[in-house]
């Protein structure tokens, strides 16, 4: 089993036209490398949930967090 360490950096965008920004790191553990798709839809969902947990209340224009990063540290 390989554990590999990811760092990830998004923003999301408000109606007002004002942007949100975060960034953190996730871990996964699997016998062979996760697909690209499986990867950024994991740092998306981490990205989502960090910027709503800052940002309450707020209407946002973009569906999901923009990927900026995402790189294996």
């Amino acid at each position: 089993m390989i554990k590999r360490t990811y760092f990830y950096s998004a923003t999301r965008r408000n109606k007002s036209g004002e942007y949100a920004w975060w960034k953190g790191t996730f871990s996964t553990c699997s016998w062979l490398p996760k697909p690209a798709s499986s990867l950024i839809e994991m740092a998306e969902r981490e990205a989502k949930d960090g910027i709503e947990r800052v940002a309450l209340d707020q209407i946002w224009h973009d569906r999901t967090p923009r990927l900026v990063a995402l790189n294996r540290l």
